[in-house]
């Protein structure tokens, strides 16, 4: 699917790429909270800024350090409701179970991580060895073929001392061969 970013504020075509939003599969309206630290050009880029992660309390990744004074009035209100929810205990409670869910899934993700790097090098060692014994496969025909060479030109010398008058046995023991 061909995309374009569009900036929504200045309609300019963007040219940077993320990964992200490549791999979707339908149009979307995409914003990155981080990057509005810098400009808040609209009404909506202002409310979002709220949600900003970078102003995360240092005790708890759940609290943000907001100042209700920073943003505009109609705004304010969103921010009580957010920090009111912050204060029942139940919703706590649920961030905190989420939070568990999410650093076991962390957990599993980096298993699962671990566990493809260690089975794709074994692929590879074993792909290693197959070349190897290919190789020695091949090593062990050559080296066949050229014992059965010498074994016809003993042959070969082996009948040609028993035409010129020699023994069978006497030509081998000659040849060192043993009868």
């Amino acid at each position: 699917m061909e995309r374009s970013y569009i900036d929504a504020v200045t309609q300019k075509e963007l040219t940077a790429r993320e990964e992200f939003i490549e791999s979707l599969t339908h149009d979307s309206y995409v914003i990155q909270i981080p990057r509005l630290r810098e400009k808040r050009r609209n009404d909506l880029e202002v409310l979002l800024s709220i949600f900003d992660q970078s102003q995360q309390t240092s005790d708890s990744r759940h609290f943000l350090n907001l100042d209700e004074a920073d943003y505009p009035e109609e705004f304010q209100r969103v921010i009580r409701r957010l920090v009111k929810a912050g204060a029942e205990q139940d919703v706590c409670e649920t961030m905190d179970l989420e939070d568990d869910i999410l650093d076991e899934l962390e957990s599993l993700e980096r298993t699962v991580i671990q566990r493809e790097k260690a089975l794709e090098e074994k692929n590879k060692a074993l792909a290693e060895k197959d070349e190897a014994l290919a190789e020695n496969a091949k090593t062990l025909a050559e080296n066949a073929k050229v014992l059965a060479e010498k074994d016809r030109a003993l042959d070969r010398a082996v009948q040609a001392l028993v035409a010129s008058g020699m023994s069978e046995d006497d030509a081998k023991s000659s040849l060192g061969l043993s009868s």
